[in-house]
């Protein structure tokens, strides 16, 4: 098994809160213990991922961003940027330009569906727009 060299400082670029953890969780995990900077951008706010009705979009982004950097807190993610919607290349391209990533994390924009998974229309847009950046 070859070993990946452990990068300075990591972006990971991906849709929802939760999606670096779903996506990735065992490699930033990896990272973090080693001493990797850590920095997230979330596109969306995930306020439309809930099957609970009492829940506002509102209440529900505002729910999923604190989950999102509890769970950052486990790795001492260093910054945070919430865009709050799917956005284009430029504010993409800014973040990268601000964190100056040795490594850029994010999905794989030809992965559509497999036997047990769908792969999101979102999650595909964040990744060809990461790429893209």
């Amino acid at each position: 098994m070859t070993t990946l060299p452990t990068p300075r400082r990591v972006l990971a670029v991906m849709a929802h809160p939760d999606d670096i953890e779903f996506m990735a969780g065992g490699l930033i995990s990896r990272w973090a213990r080693l001493g990797a900077e850590l920095h997230y951008c979330l596109l969306t706010d995930g306020n439309s991922g809930s099957r609970d009705p009492s829940l506002t979009p509102a209440v529900l982004a505002e729910l999923r961003r604190a989950e999102q950097q509890a769970a950052g807190a486990l790795f001492n993610v260093a910054s945070y940027c919430f865009l709050g919607r799917i956005d284009g290349r430029l504010a993409i391209a800014r973040e990268i330009r601000r964190v100056r990533p040795d490594t850029v994390v994010t999905c794989d924009p030809r992965f559509f569906y497999g036997p047990t998974y769908i792969n999101h229309p979102d999650h595909r847009a964040a990744a060809e727009a990461t790429l893209a950046a």
